[in-house]
Formats: C-alpha cells, sequence, structure tokens
C-alpha cells in the first residue's frame, strides 16, 4: 500500500522523495547509473564532458515539458470559466452541471500537470462546492474522513508495524530461502515476494525494500561472471539482462500485488468509496469480494510477466555464463544472521493473520447450493453496523496498547527511534553503543568487567516492556497527503451525484454507437495509458464516475465498468514516472528507459485484454451480477 515509514507519497510522480530515502536506508547510488558499483568514485576527463553534455540537455528538456504543462494548466482554467460562465446550461436550467465540469476540469488539469502539489488540488471541493452551491460544507467536509478513509488508515497503520519490526524483510527472505540458485527461479522468487508484500504494505515501500537484494544478487552474478566482463565492468557497465529482468520483475509484481487486494493500492478504496456514493443501494463490497476476483487476476497476469521477462531476458541454458546460478545458500545465510523470531515480531505477524482472516470471514460465504459459511460480524447485535474500516481499527487499537521492547527494534530501518540502540554511559557522560568491535572504555575498568557489565545492562532492558508494538512516533509516519487526495476524489464523485451530472454524462454516452464489450474495452485501455502520464489515484477519481455513467447509459452492470477502469490504474508499465515502483527501480541506473518502454508495451497491451476477459468471467462470478446485466439497485 500504497502506504508507509520508508513510503514514497504513491500520488506523485515525482522520484525525489523515493530516491532521497532509497539512498538513506540502503545506500545504492542513484545518480542516472554513475556509481552504481559504488567501486568508482572518479570521472575521466572525457566523462565530465559527457555528463555536462546531458545536464543540458536534461535542462533544456526540463525547460521544455515546464512550459508545455503551463500551457496545459492556462488551457485547462480557461476552459472552466467559459464551462461555468459563457457556455448554455446542459439540461433543465441546472447551471450546476456547467460548474461541476468546470471544477472537475479544473482538479483534472491541476493533477495531470502537477504545477501545484496534488494534495493542494484536493483541497479545492473544500472551497469551491460550497461558493458555488453545489454541495454544503459539511457534506464535503464528511468526504474527507469517512469509513474508507479509515479502512485505509487502517492499512497505513499495519504496514508501518509491519516495518517497524522488520517482519516484512523476514518474510521476504524466507521466500526466496525456498527458491532454486537458477535465474528464472530467483526471479521468481524476488517478484513472488514483492508481489506478496505489496498486497498489504505500500507497493513504494515494498519495491524500495527489495531493490537492494536484487541489486547484490545481480553484483554476485557479475562478479562470477568471466575475467572479460569483469575488466568491462570497470570501465563501462555491460548489460545485463538478469538485472534488467529482475529490477522490472519487482516493480511490475508490485503494481500488480497492489491491484490484487482491497487495500493494496489507493485507486482500490478510490472505487470501494465512490461505489457507495455512486449507488448507495449496492451490495457491501468487502475485502473478500476484492480478493476473491482480484487475486487470481492478479496471479494470472504475475504469471505472464514473469514468462514474458524469463523469455525475454533470461536463458533457460545451463551453460550460459550471464545467468550462472549463485551460491543457493545466500539468502538462507542472510536469513539465519537476523537472528531468532522475537516475541514482538511472533506477536505482529499473529495479528497480521488474524486480521486477513477477520476480514475475509466478516460476512456470510456462500460457496454454493449447500456449503454456507455464516459470518463472525452475525455475533454482534446489528452486523450491517461492523465494516472492514471497523475490523482493521480493532486491530490497530491492540497494537497501540500491546507492550514490547524497544531493543528488539530493527536498527537498520528508517523506523528507528532514539532508544533503538541500547548505549552505555561513562563517567563522562559520553555514550558507548552496545556491540562495539572494540572498547573504548578509559575509566580503569578490565575489557572483561566492561563487557559484563554491558551485558547485564542488555540483559536487563530486554526484559522490560519500555514501549509498544505501535507508537504515536511511528503512526504520526502515515502519509497524510494521501489521506486528503483520496477525500478530494471522494467530494468530487458526490458533487457528479448530487448536481445532476453523472445522469447527463451518461445520457450523452448512451448515443455512442459501439458495442458494450467495445466500450469496456476503450475505456481500459484509455485508463493505462492514462495512468502512464498521471498519478493512478488522480486518474480513478476522475474515470471511475465516468465510467459509472457509462454502465449507466449502457444500462449494464456497473461492476463491468468500474472493477476493470480501478484494475487499469495498476496497470501502468511503460514509463519510469507511471508509479512509484517504477520509478524506484528506474532510478537505481541499472535499468535504461529502452528496456522498460519496450516491456511495458507488451504488457500493457496485455494487461488490457486479461481485464477484459475477467470483466466477463470471474468478476460477474464472484459479484453475482452478469456482466451485461442491469440490477435494479443501479436502476435507482
Amino acid at each position: 500500500m500504497t502506504p508507509t515509514s520508508n513510503t514514497t507519497r504513491p500520488t506523485s510522480k515525482s522520484h525525489d522523495d523515493s530516491s532521497d530515502r532509497f539512498e538513506e536506508s540502503n545506500g545504492v547510488h542513484m545518480n542516472g547509473g554513475a556509481n552504481t558499483h559504488g567501486d568508482s568514485g572518479f570521472f575521466t576527463a572525457e566523462g565530465e564532458e559527457t555528463t555536462t553534455s546531458e545536464e543540458q540537455d536534461n535542462h533544456s528538456s526540463s525547460t521544455a515539458i515546464s512550459y508545455l504543462k503551463l500551457g496545459v494548466t492556462i488551457v485547462g482554467i480557461l476552459t472552466g470559466f467559459i464551462l461555468c460562465f459563457v457556455v448554455p446550461t446542459a439540461m433543465n436550467d441546472n447551471r450546476q452541471i456547467n460548474q461541476t465540469l468546470a471544477i472537475a476540469i479544473w482538479m483534472a488539469t491541476l493533477w495531470l500537470t502537477e504545477i501545484i502539489p496534488l494534495v493542494v488540488t484536493a483541497l479545492l471541493p473544500l472551497v469551491l462546492f460550497p461558493l458555488f452551491g453545489i454541495l454544503d460544507s459539511s457534506d464535503v467536509a464528511l468526504q474527507y474522513m469517512n469509513n474508507t478513509i479509515w479502512l485505509l488508515i487502517a492499512g497505513f497503520l499495519l504496514a508501518l508495524t509491519l516495518e517497524r519490526w522488520a517482519c516484512h524483510r523476514r518474510i521476504s527472505l524466507k521466500l526466496l530461502t525456498w527458491c532454486g540458485a537458477r535465474p528464472p527461479l530467483l526471479l521468481l522468487g524476488m517478484m513472488a515476494a514483492t508481489f506478496f508484500l505489496s498486497m498489504f504494505v505500500s507497493n513504494t515501500a515494498t519495491t524500495l525494500m527489495m531493490v537492494p537484494n536484487a541489486i547484490s544478487v545481480c553484483t554476485i552474478l557479475q562478479e562470477s561472471s568471466s575475467s572479460q566482463s569483469a575488466k568491462q565492468s570497470t570501465t563501462k557497465q555491460p548489460e545485463d539482462p538478469f538485472a534488467h529482468a529482475l529490477l522490472l520483475g519487482i516493480a511490475y509484481a508490485a503494481n500488480v500485488g497492489g491491484m490484487s487486494s482491497l487495500i493494496g493500492t489507493a485507486p482500490n478504496l478510490v472505487f470501494h468509496r465512490q461505489l457507495e456514493l455512486l449507488f448507495p443501494g449496492a451490495p457491501e463490497l468487502t475485502f473478500a469480494h476484492w480478493t476473491a476476483f482480484g487475486l487470481p487476476t492478479g496471479l494470472v497476469l504475475f504469471a505472464i510477466i514473469w514468462i514474458y521477462l524469463c523469455v525475454r531476458y533470461l536463458s533457460w541454458r545451463h551453460d550460459d555464463n550471464e545467468t550462472e546460478p549463485i551460491d543457493p545458500t545466500l539468502f538462507q545465510q542472510t536469513y539465519v544472521a537476523l537472528g531468532a523470531w522475537t516475541r514482538e515480531q511472533i506477536t505482529v505477524c499473529t495479528l497480521f493473520v488474524t486480521l486477513c482472516l477477520l476480514w475475509i470471514f466478516r460476512s456470510d460465504i456462500d460457496l454454493g447450493e449447500h456449503v454456507h459459511i455464516p459470518g463472525w460480524a452475525n455475533l454482534f447485535p446489528d452486523p450491517s453496523y461492523i465494516s472492514d474500516a471497523t475490523t482493521g481499527m480493532m486491530i490497530v487499537l491492540v497494537l497501540f496498547v500491546c507492550p514490547a521492547r524497544s531493543c528488539h527494534l530493527d536498527i537498520s530501518s528508517s523506523n528507528n527511534e532514539g532508544n533503538d540502540t541500547i548505549k552505555d554511559a561513562d563517567d563522562d557522560g559520553e555514550d558507548e553503543e552496545v556491540g562495539s568491535t572494540t572498547n573504548t572504555s578509559s575509566h580503569g575498568h578490565g575489557e572483561e568487567e566492561d563487557e559484563r557489565l554491558l551485558t547485564n545492562e542488555h540483559d536487563n532492558k530486554n526484559e522490560l516492556n519500555d514501549t509498544t508494538l505501535l507508537n504515536w512516533e511511528t503512526a504520526n509516519k502515515m502519509p497524510y497527503d494521501v489521506v486528503f487526495l483520496l477525500g478530494g476524489g471522494f467530494a468530487l464523485a458526490k458533487a457528479f451525484v448530487d448536481s445532476g451530472l453523472s445522469e447527463y454524462l451518461g445520457e450523452q454516452l448512451a448515443t455512442l454507437r459501439l458495442e458494450v464489450v467495445g466500450l469496456v474495452f476503450l475505456m481500459i485501455t484509455m485508463i493505462i495509458w492514462l495512468t502512464e502520464l498521471t498519478s493512478n489515484t488522480s486518474t480513478s477519481n476522475i474515470m471511475i464516475p465516468i465510467a459509472a455513467s457509462m454502465a449507466v447509459a449502457t444500462q449494464t452492470s456497473p461492476y463491468t465498468f468500474m472493477i476493470p477502469a480501478t484494475m487499469a490504474c495498476s496497470c501502468a508499465f511503460v514509463l519510469p514516472i507511471a508509479t512509484p515502483p517504477n520509478m524506484v527501480v528506474f532510478s537505481t541506473g541499472r535499468l535504461p528507459m529502452a528496456e522498460m518502454n519496450k516491456a511495458g508495451v507488451f504488457l500493457n497491451v496485455i494487461g488490457s485484454a486479461l481485464l477484459l476477459g475477467a470483466t466477463y468471467t470471474i468478476i460477474p462470478a464472484v459479484m453475482g451480477v452478469a456482466a451485461e446485466e442491469f440490477p435494479e439497485w443501479a436502476q435507482q
């Protein structure tokens, strides 16, 4: 989830935050390819000239893009003003339709160009909708803190707790120890660990965690290659097909993993809330519902990506030096170096599994005519009062009050606190970190006595529950801008309904002479390529209400348009700016943009076809509404 302490804001197209944090936490050079191995700390004069030339070209390109963004922004703002004050009313003298459409154009333009921060644009509904008389101020404010927002917050806080106690590192390394030493299997292991973690943890944070492991594997492979290849690497980094496959696999698996879970990425939660706003009579969409169709769809796309990367970049032959197997005990040794599981890690993982089970079995599950599993919510007076957000916050409150020992915190994590390392104050008031390889004490203690004193203090600290599994210092690292960004989208969706704009768009779309399947495929393709240039959260905020209008216009199930539109927001594979995981792997300097472009175009097309297939197969089967059926709750 997107959503965490070392998490780049998943809605921004800028990679500065993710790059800086990646450098701080992992020590990986991310300077566009220079010194990516850390083995050459200088450039030749020729290299300096090349770098200067590249910087000038980048500056010119950046300036041109800035002017283009400014021009698009001016056109968008002027178009909104014309719609608002010049163009005749759209329907029944209802000026609010024009005004809502104008505000939507303003917000879409600002989200596209990012002239101002995305979160600032998301706050515009708080001012504009009340001023234009479209929505009451209280109604707008409620959209920024609703049931779906609290579900998102619960997911954020759970992810922060997993990272605080290094549970995510243990999970990923354990998965990698189960893989073989052949490059295709290593690629599968890296992608599988990324896919699983990104279902519950921010896809950006997951990518930031997995990339150092990938670079370590690539370095080992390069060191085991021929002496000629090693000689070439000192002057010019050779093309490394395995590195390309590994980095692309991690980025793509993070995107697809987020798509597979309701809390995995922001667009899924946008759909969850907008379905409630646009179709109040629709049955509740639970975590189990989304997982039932999202996980199989994600796994199929995951398998396609893995096979494609293996065929494109990896040799399946044993005698290929470029894909020589590495030491099969590498990840096992790294995992063992983490030490035994601590009480805190066991507790956090137990609560994590408990939450997943509570989400899945909250509501009744029907597996056929003779198999009915009642939900645990039936044990309470009114099951309809209990939502996935209720369950999530219940576990979060347990995390806040469950005692823990700060000495078991992961000191290498970016979440470390002031008490992450145990220190001993000497008579001069100076601190000595326990575990130092040398004894720096100068106060007459013998070496053995100092070690004994420090060990006793370490043991005493181990017995102290001086913190909790989740404290407010950690919780306060939650990306609040994502919350506001979602709230702005929810407010825009409510205005679409209350102003009559959704009804008007539906009537206009009804004039299109295309079959439903053609409209769905066109919409999926358009959203995938639009997401290459814009934030996927912004795209979902804009396109999901339009998808709902298309469903009403064609008298088709809203699921047929809204669900594939949501999932399409996570299927942008071509450009580094498309998603934060794409940007993170590109910023390592080991992946040329051309490689991402070539691989991504094919996967974008495959993604479009796969989502269309899911729209007419697994989604209707799970939701209980045929693809081209117009349910009663959608007609109200």
